[in-house]
């Protein structure tokens, strides 16, 4: 009878001392576990909600912009025109900003950056020979040239942001194509008045 007795005293203290191993996960657990999953759930959210037609927008407005910024460089030392130089720092606003976002985007899709076939000035709205043309023309003629061959680019550009507008699913390339159609359509109808003024 004492064995009985001792043996069921042993198994009490185990199991009282194995319940004290095992306390219910406290608040600080709590909040850290549901933190986690909150950014696993934004991480998902973030990396599925696109398309195809967002990668491609951003693989072809990246050197779109780039030619922006070629474009406004072109001025210096070509013109006397205070309004052909404030267009140029107007179009080249922004566009290094806007082309980390785009590009960050890309690397959150694990999608690669634009290829050669991306980055010349063919299909950008510019063709070489147009830039070539404006590389050896100044004064008055630049002026003349240099706005019609920015309104043909920011029009292609609009085209470009309308499409991904239409088809697109992520948010913030949308939102990002929004803002470049209403600016960039601005943009154009001001250089449309300069044109019919020089």
């Amino acid at each position: 009878m004492d064995v009985i007795l001792r043996t069921a005293a042993a198994g009490a203290a185990v199991l009282a001392l194995a319940g004290c191993s095992s306390a219910p996960a406290g608040p600080a657990d709590a909040d850290s576990a549901v933190a986690a999953g909150a950014r696993t759930a934004a991480t998902t959210a973030a990396t599925a909600a696109y398309n195809e037609s967002d990668v491609r927008f951003c693989r072809e407005m990246i050197p779109h912009h780039m030619m922006t910024i070629e474009l406004a460089e072109l001025v210096t030392g070509r013109t006397t025109d205070p309004y052909v130089t404030s267009m140029a720092e107007r179009i080249a606003e922004g566009e290094d900003e806007e082309i980390d976002r785009m590009t960050a985007w890309l690397e959150e899709w694990r999608k690669p950056p634009p290829g050669e076939a991306h980055l010349g000035h063919d299909g950008n709205g510019l063709d070489a020979e147009a830039v070539a043309e404006l590389e050896r023309a100044s004064g008055r003629t630049f002026d003349r040239l240099w706005l019609r061959a920015v309104a043909d680019h920011l029009e292609h550009g609009v085209r470009m942001a309308e499409t991904v507008l239409a088809v697109g699913r992520s948010a913030p390339a949308t939102m990002l194509a929004g803002q470049m159609v209403t600016e960039l359509r601005a943009d154009v109808e001001d250089i449309e008045v300069r044109l019919r003024q020089i």
